[in-house]
Order: structure tokens, then C-alpha cells, then sequence
């Protein structure tokens, strides 16, 4: 899709030095204006004339596009993994065999294992780790509270990137489930 101007009214953005030369066509995002610099008058926000106004159908898949619905995934995490498991069984195979010990009942249950993995994956931002751990610890009989009390430890250590994957994706999850 080319990309088109999104009415909104130019924002100025903090002065980053004196006497920058002009940053030309720089896009943020697909629905951002693109910044420009102008000398003593610091970074602000502009649309190139040479792009043409959006009409509403455009509108709507540029707010799909930075929502990332214009995006579908072609395989499951655990479709994606039995492809791999055939086309790299070299690294699949030894992956599954730790998985499987490391998330096996030892000194720590298997829910607490998983209920830690919730922990990292929120923690590292991946989505799909997120979904896969939340159900394994579900399964394993872990409630809404535990699990929400393992990303609390997330967010504290991960930041406000944490906070914004529980207060969607876990919550989606565990609403969905039922928990």
C-alpha cells in the first residue's frame, strides 16, 4: 500500500540541537507524518505534499497496519515447531529433549517451572511464548492469581513493555479460559 497523509495537525517535537540540516522522508510508522528539521526551530512533524490524502478505506487499513491485523500467521507456534522438527531435526530434537526435562516435576513442580516461564516470556515480549506457557500452566491446574503474581515479578524486573503484554495477552488468555 503507498502510503498516503493521515489529517492531523503538524505536533512540534523537542529542539534535538541547534542547526540541524533537514531529515527528509524519514517514516515513523505507516500512518506518522515524517519528521523534518529546520534550524532554530528544532524537529517538528510534517506532511510531504507529494502524498495524497487518504480516503476512508485507506484510513482503515492503515490503523489495521499499525495494529498488526494486516499480518496472519501461516503456522501455530506448535505447527511451526513440528515443521522445524522436520527440516532441523538436528536442532529441534535436543531443543524438545531439554524442554521436556526442564519442565518436568524435579525440585520445583512442573507448574512452578511453567508459572516462571510466564515470567520470561512477558518478560522477553513473545507473544506466542506467552500463549503456549499460560496454557501449559494452566493445564497444569495454575489459577488467575498465580499466574498474575508471576508476571507481577515480570513487570517489576521487564518495565512498563511487561505490563503492556499482561494488560492484553495474558488477560485475553486467561478470559478466554476461563481462569
Amino acid at each position: 500500500m503507498p502510503y498516503c497523509k493521515v489529517a492531523r495537525q503538524p505536533r512540534p517535537l523537542p529542539v534535538l540541537s541547534q542547526g540541524l540540516d533537514p531529515i527528509r522522508a524519514f517514516p515513523l510508522d505507516f500512518s506518522l507524518p515524517y519528521l523534518t528539521s529546520i534550524p532554530g526551530e528544532g524537529v517538528q512533524r510534517a506532511l510531504p505534499d507529494s502524498l495524497p490524502e487518504c480516503d476512508e478505506e485507506e484510513r482503515e487499513e492503515t490503523r489495521k497496519q499499525k495494529k498488526g491485523e494486516f499480518m496472519t500467521a501461516k503456522y501455530s507456534l506448535e505447527e511451526g515447531m513440528a515443521v522445524l522438527k522436520e527440516q532441523i531435526p538436528e536442532v529441534m530434537n535436543p531443543f524438545t529433549a531439554i524442554m521436556e526435562q526442564v519442565t518436568s516435576d524435579n525440585l520445583l513442580t512442573a507448574k512452578t517451572k511453567r508459572l516462571m516461564m510466564v515470567a520470561v516470556a512477558v518478560s522477553q515480549r513473545c507473544e506466542q511464548c506467552i500463549r503456549a506457557h499460560v496454557k501449559a500452566a494452566l493445564e497444569l491446574g495454575a489459577t488467575r492469581p498465580e499466574i498474575l503474581e508471576a508476571t507481577s515479578v515480570a513487570i517489576l524486573m521487564a518495565g512498563g513493555p511487561a505490563m503492556a503484554h499482561v494488560s492484553t495477552v495474558v488477560l485475553e488468555l486467561l478470559d478466554e479460559a476461563g481462569a
